[in-house]
């Protein structure tokens, strides 16, 4: 099916009228409306849930809607992998996976992107042990920019497609590695910093997931919809596996849920009310960026009501991830829609990018040709390798023109 229209994301700051859009049911129908494209001159792009606050998506050409493409199509009990159509919600993931005695190994805090939005931008959860959901990419079938499908299963190709922003092609459907199902118990707790700051290397080692929101006032709980929390203290979050009576799906504790993974992992508003930036800094310089965050915060912007996010992942080896060859921890903070947030944002980026981050892919970030080059050692690798996957540039947009060698 074809259509026209104007396509918006989810955070509202990013829209794009393409010449058309296209919702295949099929690989073989993406292959086809790829093809004809091409052979037209457009350009090509393919949207998920539109999570992502980035102008990845943005085309005058034609957009691939993924949402036809959709559903877990096997399960191999005996290797523990899935084979999953890229336009799948991660929250249409859990029932079917555990109903096979299989889940993901790891989830962030929010659930509505599709398998292949995620992927492709490095989404994440937390742990020191825990990779982000790309990592677990075992194969990938996508359409080439001669529309041709092909299938990518390891190597150099499998290296660049994980993170792959949809540079390589499109999509279509995805293999991951998944682990036995398990059941986690949170515990929600609010840390004054001084606490925090003490056990810090403790809880890091000590749970699956450890992660926390340091408020800098009184008021900043409000924007993710926690209840209040003092200033000056983290809301922080911990993981642990356990072991449970499997006859109930969650229940609700005080101190937090108990209950199968993929339910207990979403735990952020899905409300557009905020745009977020966030970058992966060494976790070896974890303490540092946080508290020159907190500090530049304190000072130079004390009316911002964002609270400060850190969480931990392990190294990969996907060329583009933020994680690449370095446990990394993440600093993230949000601006509300329809105010100025800009100036804030960009002292941030100033002083993540002085500590060597790398920006998430979805998240707001200003970062140059430059930036990306100095930032990611395997730049100019995947740039070669993209051009053998995408001779003309099919899918590239303003926006990765800007970034990718003239």
């Amino acid at each position: 099916m074809t259509t026209s229209g104007t396509w918006r994301n989810w955070g509202r700051n990013q829209f794009c009228q393409p010449h058309t859009i296209a919702k295949p049911n099929s690989p073989e129908e993406v292959a086809a409306e790829v093809a004809a494209a091409v052979r037209a001159g457009r350009n090509v792009r393919a949207a998920g849930s539109g999570h992502s606050i980035m102008p990845i998506v943005s085309t005058d050409g034609l957009l691939i809607d993924l949402s036809g493409l959709t559903g877990v199509t096997s399960i191999d009990r005996d290797t523990g992998r899935a084979l999953i159509r890229a336009g799948t919600p991660l929250s249409q993931l859990g029932a079917p996976l555990w109903e096979a005695g299989l889940s993901l190994s790891n989830q962030g805090d929010i659930d509505v992107q599709t398998i292949s939005g995620a992927t492709i931008t490095g989404t994440k959860g937390s742990g020191v042990e825990l990779t982000n959901l790309a990592a677990a990419i075992t194969k990938i079938q996508l359409v080439n920019g001669e529309g041709e499908l092909v299938v990518v299963s390891g190597g150099d190709e499998l290296a660049a497609a994980q993170v792959s922003l949809g540079l390589l092609g499109v999509l279509t459907q995805l293999e991951i590695q998944l682990r036995p199902r398990y059941f986690l118990r949170e515990r929600n707790a609010a840390f004054h910093l001084h606490d925090l700051l003490d056990r810090w290397d403790e809880l890091k080692a000590g749970y699956r997931h450890f992660s926390f929101w340091w408020m800098p006032n009184e008021r900043a709980h409000a924007l993710y919809g926690f209840d209040p929390v003092p200033a000056d203290h983290g809301w922080v979050k911990l993981l642990e596996e356990v072991e449970i009576d499997d006859s109930y799906d969650v229940r609700h504790l005080p101190e937090g849920r108990i209950g199968r993974s993929y339910l207990v992992y979403p735990d952020t508003s899905t409300d557009p009310t905020f745009h977020e930036l966030e970058y992966m800094v060494d976790a070896a310089r974890d303490k540092e960026a946080f508290l020159a965050l907190r500090d530049l915060m304190l000072t130079r912007y004390p009316d911002v009501d964002s609270p400060i996010q850190i969480r931990w992942q392990k190294r990969d080896s996907a060329w583009l991830s933020a994680q690449y060859e370095r446990d990394s921890v993440s600093v993230s903070v949000s601006g509300v829609i329809g105010t100025n947030y800009l100036p804030f944002f960009g002292e941030v980026e100033a002083l993540m990018k002085s500590l060597g981050a790398r920006p998430h892919w979805g998240k707001w970030n200003a970062y140059t040709r430059e930036d990306m080059a100095a930032a990611y050692p395997r730049w100019a690798d995947f740039q070669q390798l993209r051009k053998r996957f995408d001779p003309q540039d099919a899918f590239t947009n303003t926006y990765f023109r800007g970034l990718l060698q003239p």
